[in-house]
């Protein structure tokens, strides 16, 4: 095919994901003028001119990249000619093609265009390999074409996928009250707040003041429960509209997810590129029966709460995970094994631990206070107990979380836990990287060692480490990952 542009709606998307990009210095421009509480027209007229001039240069610059890109998609793979200030060419072959992430957002719907994401597996850094702002839909479906050459490029009713899952709505409801992501959310909110003084002008801010005064009480009780309402308020509403008919597809060897409300997200990719399954759930979700499962690939497929592992499932509930995923990803088992686990004799190691770690933040704490703040000591020292509280809990979640079980000679199942979060993988041998242990010298009379399969995962490495297992235990892991003779 001769060389492509890309769509002219791409360009109004570099404008203004750049404009996005750069705010904070739009917004530190006009801050400035409005900060001491007095408006002095002609400086605001002067740092609207020089702003005005920087978003001319960032469209200008937009208007190049969009000049100078240029896609081809040839018999082998997509070429890619790009760059601002020299040109680079990027030749990706379908085969090496881990993921394609199709988005379709609501205003590029009418016009049948969507950006594509094409990642590899050789990439540094957590961007695409390549990105394609806005291209007709047939482009997508060109890729898969080459990607797939066994599967219909335009299916019919015989061709229908094979197994089907879509998320259940009341499921999804309590996915996103039980969310954490409630956390960062707050937090943000809490810090705007406490930044009220410094942001808004000085004469608004002492205005406010004197009028409140009286109500300190009550605003302040009023400001902590608007906070957490509309923290919790967001994150629901956020996670609610990401997963929106949330549908998983087994096309041959082909997974494919689609969901989102304000934007429709497709993922596919070979099942032979997963490197593992992980079954996660938080404590709160864990009370609640549900779990999430994700696919670790050799890629940034995925679009989490906190991580970029591939969502196939985002809830579901946890005794019929097994049994909802088998149908997509056969090596799975029907059941979950029994695990073995660190004896309880050993499981105190693992509080031990997580307390030391809280200890020296919490001894720093209280030398800081002594020094430079003592009005603080007592709520200091509270805060260090609670932290010694927090990480003794911690460890002792984590020991009852923490175990490993060997299906067969291609497959094992490792259960670890951490940050009040359980994490279940599922793993082929071929898929494993390394195997490695680790034993101290106060731990070899007492039988015990660490074990640590390492897998690969989107940029890096995925390590699942076991603590405190039995020595024998981690042996027969190591020979389990030993090469097999094939007769």
């Amino acid at each position: 095919m001769k060389p492509s542009r890309l769509h002219p709606l791409a360009l109004v998307l570099m404008i203004g994901g750049s404009l996005i990009k750069y705010s904070p210095v739009f917004i530190f421009g006009f801050w400035r003028d409005f900060a001491h509480g007095t408006l002095n027209q002609e400086d605001v007229l002067s740092t609207a001119a020089l702003l005005a001039i920087v978003a001319g240069l960032i469209a200008l610059a937009s208007l190049v990249r969009y000049w100078r890109f240029r896609y081809t998609l040839g018999t082998s793979g997509i070429t890619i000619e790009s760059g601002l200030w020299r040109k680079q060419s990027t030749h990706i072959p379908y085969a090496n093609i881990q993921t394609l992430q199709r988005q379709q957002w609501f205003f590029l719907q009418p016009f049948g265009l969507e950006r594509l994401s094409i990642e590899t597996a050789g990439k540094a850094d957590k961007k695409a390999e390549a990105t394609l702002a806005a291209v007709p839909t047939r482009v997508a479906v060109a890729i898969e074409a080459h990607r797939h050459p066994d599967q219909p490029v335009t299916p019919t009713a015989a061709d229908a996928p094979d197994h089907t899952y879509t998320a259940d709505a009341h499921a999804l409801n309590l996915y996103a009250l039980t969310s954490l992501g409630v956390i960062p959310i707050i937090t943000g909110l809490l810090w705007l707040v406490n930044k009220a003084d410094d942001l808004a002008p000085k004469a608004w801010v002492a205005s406010v003041e004197a009028t409140l005064a009286h109500l300190a009480l009550a605003l302040t009780l009023g400001l902590a429960v608007l906070v957490l309402v509309l923290g919790m308020g967001l994150s629901y509403l956020n996670l609610w509209q990401k997963y929106y008919r949330f549908t998983l597809t087994a096309t041959g060897e082909t997974l494919t997810t689609t969901r989102g409300l304000l934007a429709r997200n497709t993922v596919s990719v070979r099942t032979q590129r997963i490197q593992a399954v992980r079954a996660k759930a938080s404590i709160l979700r864990q009370w609640c029966h549900l779990t999430t499962v994700q696919g670790l690939t050799a890629s940034r497929a995925a679009d989490d709460e906190s991580d970029d592992d591939l969502v196939l499932m985002p809830v579901v509930t946890t005794a019929k995970v097994l049994a909802t995923m088998q149908p997509f990803i056969a090596w799975l088992p029907a059941t979950m094994p029994p695990l073995t686990r660190p004896v309880a004799t050993t499981r105190w190691r693992f509080a031990r631990n997580a307390a030391m770690g809280y200890a020296i933040v919490a001894g720093l704490a209280l030398v800081a206070s002594w020094l430079w703040w003592p009005p603080g000591r007592l709520w200091v020292t509270g805060g260090a107990g609670l932290l010694l509280v927090l990480g003794t809990a911690q460890g002792a979640y984590a020991a009852r979380q923490t175990g490993v079980a060997v299906l067969d000679t291609n497959r094992i199942v490792a259960q670890s836990g951490h940050w009040f979060a359980q994490e279940t993988f599922f793993i082929r041998r071929a898929t494993v990287q390394t195997v490695s242990r680790a034993q101290s010298l106060w731990m070899a009379p007492l039988g015990l060692t660490h074990l640590t399969l390492n897998l690969r995962k989107g940029n890096g490495n995925e390590a699942v480490t076991l603590k405190y297992l039995n020595a024998a235990t981690v042996t027969a892991v190591m020979t389990w990952f030993q090469p097999h003779d094939s007769h």
